[in-house]
């Protein structure tokens, strides 16, 4: 009876996991909702380099990819936070548009 019980509570979490990771994939994507060509080497997840090939894909099927980065320079992000939020910084309130991030 206890082990149903602890089975399902992780099952219901891990499916609540799921869906959130799902929705901020889905918003990152539409937020980048960029038609540029990026070509990516060796940056494979190890879920990926293990799948096998079933067929080609259509030459003209679009994919909707999610790619996440490793922040660079979090030294100068973090500065730069802290100078756009103090009152007495130059930089206060002074935020970056996407292309200059």
């Amino acid at each position: 009876m206890q082990w149903n019980i602890v089975r399902n509570l992780l099952i219901g979490m891990v499916a609540l996991l799921l869906v959130g990771t799902s929705l901020i994939a889905v918003s990152i994507a539409v937020r980048a909702g960029s038609n540029q060509r990026v070509t990516l080497y060796d940056q494979a997840a190890p879920l990926v380099q293990q799948a096998r090939l079933l067929r080609a894909a259509d030459a003209n099927q679009q994919l909707n990819l999610s790619i996440g980065l490793q922040l660079r320079n979090k030294a100068d992000l973090d500065n730069l936070l802290s100078a756009i939020y103090d009152p007495q910084s130059p930089q206060y309130q002074e935020y970056l548009t996407p292309d200059q991030f």
